[in-house]
């Protein structure tokens, strides 16, 4: 018996069909042939899933064994007429180990290891023999001070220094005894110093117009403020017939205000 449609699905009435036809067959084979490329399809009871498939090429394909759990209990072989059997027991089992290898190529030479951890300290070796005697060192730093030694003759005098500066006037003296003075008069002379002069000292002389000088005196006229500070730093006889005095400002770029120097001299004739 033989059936080719394009495409065959088993339903209770063909199983029963065939049922039939093979209780009047009795042992002939039934053979389910698919058209060139088409398939033989089996579903199940609903159609819902497919459960085996033939194609018109020989192959064989059950879609649901990759779905399925995995069984191990055994393994199922086949003949060469496509018998399927189970296989022996030790099919599938692990094989003994193969022999060794050839030693395969050398490999390339493999990245720098770290560095290991540091060794313990050996045990000390025996004595070297003496070395060659070292160079000279340095000078060490010198020593302490030593005792004063006793004090050595005396050495010949030196040449005669420089005369000094002129010191400051000294205080004035006593008053003298009353003498045969004749007319005393007096003599000023005044020096102007404009704001913002410098902090060179200014220096004033006034000179008797007849007769001699037997005192004199400064003072300073100051216009600018409190904060401007002017010295008088010097007031002395120059000469017989002259009396001089000089100031000067601590700001050295001079005061705020103009400001004078008034020197008098007073003369006896």
């Amino acid at each position: 018996m033989s059936i080719s449609p394009k495409s065959l699905r088993f339903t209770p009435l063909l199983v029963a069909m065939l049922g039939v036809q093979c209780a009047v067959a009795q042992a002939a084979d039934v053979e389910i042939m698919p058209p060139a490329g088409g398939r033989v399809v089996i579903r199940n009871a609903d159609g819902s899933v497919t459960v085996l498939t033939a194609d018109s090429a020989g192959n064989v394909r059950i879609p649901g064994l990759p779905a399925s759990a995995v069984a191990n209990a055994g393994v199922v072989c086949f003949d060469t007429n496509g018998q399927l059997a189970k296989c022996p027991a030790t099919y599938g089992a692990q094989g003994p180990a193969g022999p060794q290898g050839p030693v395969g190529a050398k490999g390339d030479k493999g990245d720098k290891g770290d560095k290991g951890d540091k060794g313990d300290l050996g045990a000390p070796g025996p004595a070297g023999p003496t070395g060659p005697t070292g160079a000279t060192g340095p000078q060490g730093p010198a020593g302490a001070a030593g005792a004063q030694g006793a004090t050595g003759p005396q050495g010949p005098a030196g040449t005669a220094g420089a005369t000094g500066p002129q010191g400051p006037a000294g205080p004035q003296g006593p008053a003298g005894t009353s003498g045969g003075i004749g007319t005393l008069t007096t003599v000023s002379a005044t020096l102007s110093v404009a704001a913002g002069d410098g902090a060179t000292p200014k220096t004033q002389t006034v000179n008797c117009s007849a007769g001699s000088a037997i005192g004199g005196g400064a003072r300073i006229v100051n216009g600018a403020p409190a904060t401007d500070l002017i010295a008088l730093t010097a007031s002395y006889p120059s000469s017989a017939t002259q009396w001089t005095a000089t100031a000067q400002t601590a700001q050295s770029g001079g005061t705020t205000a103009g400001w004078s120097l008034v020197v008098t001299v007073l003369c006896a004739q």
